[in-house]
């Protein structure tokens, strides 16, 4: 005769806890991932002195000067934002001058290597009379119509940077034997580096650098004439 199975007892207290959990488990179990401990925030460098009238505010009851009344947090607030705009000037500038360089640097380096002896000196007569003529030009037509959207200095070194690397392409094309096929490719050139540099949208740039390129051709006809 068989044996009867126990019935089942009722389960213990100990049997109803959650099984622990091995050692896998708990590299990928949300239960066990801990954060880092913060790093303690650095401390902020306190101001001595009143950014207006430099008065010495380091023991301050309030956010008043006691000397000038100016609220200290609203004279560092206008302080840090001059100082931005100064540096976006600044930025404006050097951004123009570097290609201003760059581009009279490579129309000499290829004047000297590749051009005739008289090749400097009509460039520069050139140079001498268009870029005033182009300047003037291209003050009219922002006063008239399209605006001045840069610091004039800063128009006049890209008007003139175009003018250097449309010069260079011109004379590297004047060795092509086809027709107006410098003319041409100046044209296109100063189109190009006028709408980049001056910020123009495209078809300003087109009209600027035609009607820029038609004054530098009549230019170049009249002085070649006298030269």
């Amino acid at each position: 005769m068989e044996p009867r199975p126990k019935p089942h007892s009722a389960p213990l207290a100990h049997e109803h806890a959650i099984a622990p959990i091995q050692p896998s488990e708990a590299l990928v179990s949300p239960a066990y991932i801990t954060e880092a401990p913060r790093k303690p925030p650095e401390p902020t460098k306190r101001l001595e002195h009143c950014p207006d009238c430099g008065h010495n505010i380091r023991v301050l009851f309030s956010v008043t000067c006691p000397k000038c009344g100016v609220n200290v947090v609203s004279a560092v607030r206008r302080h840090e934002s001059n100082a931005a705009a100064r540096w976006q000037v600044i930025d404006h500038y050097r951004r123009a001058f570097v290609p201003f360089i760059l581009s009279y640097l490579m129309l000499a380096v290829v004047l000297l290597v590749f051009g005739e002896p008289g090749d400097i000196e009509w460039f520069v007569y050139r140079q001498m009379f268009f870029v005033p003529c182009a300047v003037t030009v291209y003050a009219l037509l922002c006063a008239a119509w399209l605006r001045f959207e840069q610091p004039f200095l800063v128009s006049v070194m890209g008007l003139m940077t175009a003018i250097a690397v449309s010069d260079t392409a011109g004379f590297i094309m004047w060795w092509v034997p086809v027709m107006f096929a410098n003319q041409f490719v100046v044209a296109i050139v100063l189109m190009m580096v006028a709408t980049k540099l001056l910020d123009l949208e495209y078809f300003e740039g087109v009209i600027v650098g035609l009607i820029l390129g038609a004054i530098r051709y009549i230019m170049h006809l009249v002085l070649a004439m006298s030269f």
